[in-house]
């Protein structure tokens, strides 16, 4: 097999992994890498699939931030970390989290998600639920002065 026929092969496989799913640059520089191709062709594959649409990182950043934030209900600490560890840079990620996501529907939905959890907490003292509140919504990526803020109404009744 000729070389060119090997780069074709290996260009089709790559856009065929980049159709099942959404992915970034860092992601496929990393699947390209496990098919033991050497850097140069992976810059020429990475080049080529950005130019052809299969991988855009600000299409995916969008889609990633979405997708964490309304199905996973992850909060922008948390969906930051996760985009950090794919080489995005800061700036990239807090413009992307301020355009897909909005201020007061994110303090409706960690309410919704404190008010649920303290459903399972009304039986513990009050200083044990909040903590156990702010425990959990710093587990699902939510800022901490947020977090206590809400999770202070929650137990003392304030939840309006």
């Amino acid at each position: 097999m000729s070389s060119n026929d090997n780069y074709r092969n290996m260009m089709a496989k790559a856009a065929a992994y980049c159709s099942r799913k959404e992915t970034c640059e860092s992601e496929i520089v990393s699947k390209l890498k496990t098919w033991d191709i050497n850097e140069t062709v992976i810059l020429n594959i990475l080049n080529e699939l950005k130019a052809s649409g299969y991988v855009d990182n600000s299409r995916y950043i969008r889609a990633f931030i979405h997708d964490r934030y309304r199905f996973n209900h992850w909060g922008r600490v948390k969906i930051a970390y996760e985009l950090k560890q794919k080489k995005f840079e800061d700036h990239t990620i807090r413009n992307a989290l301020d355009d897909v996501i909005d201020a007061g529907e994110y303090r409706a939905i960690l309410k919704e998600l404190l008010q649920l959890k303290y459903r399972n907490l009304k039986t513990k003292p009050p200083y044990l639920a909040k903590q156990a509140l702010i425990r959990y919504a710093l587990s699902k990526g939510f800022e901490t002065d947020l977090s206590f803020e809400i999770a202070a109404r929650i137990v003392v009744g304030d939840d309006d």
